[in-house]
């Protein structure tokens, strides 16, 4: 019921994520929920997912490094 979505090659890249594949999988999920790994670089990036219906991103690099705060991640929640 839940996919984890991760590009290896974007992990820890600051890149961006893979969002043409997510989009593609999200299309093909059906009811699965979907969840990005690899590359997310800051607050905006996860507003982005979240407008494209995938239920969550992975963001240990981006959160470790400070390039997403956890009040930034609190006032997401509350939007």
């Amino acid at each position: 019921d839940h996919l984890i979505v991760m590009t290896l090659a974007k992990v820890g890249s600051y890149e961006g994520t893979d969002i043409e594949r997510l989009k593609s999988l999200r299309n093909r999920a059906g009811s699965r929920k979907i969840y990005a790994a690899g590359g997310t670089r800051h607050i905006a990036d996860l507003k982005l997912l979240a407008s494209k219906k995938l239920a969550g991103a992975l963001v240990a690099s981006a959160l470790h490094d400070g390039h997403i705060t956890q009040v930034e991640l609190a006032d997401l929640q509350t939007t």
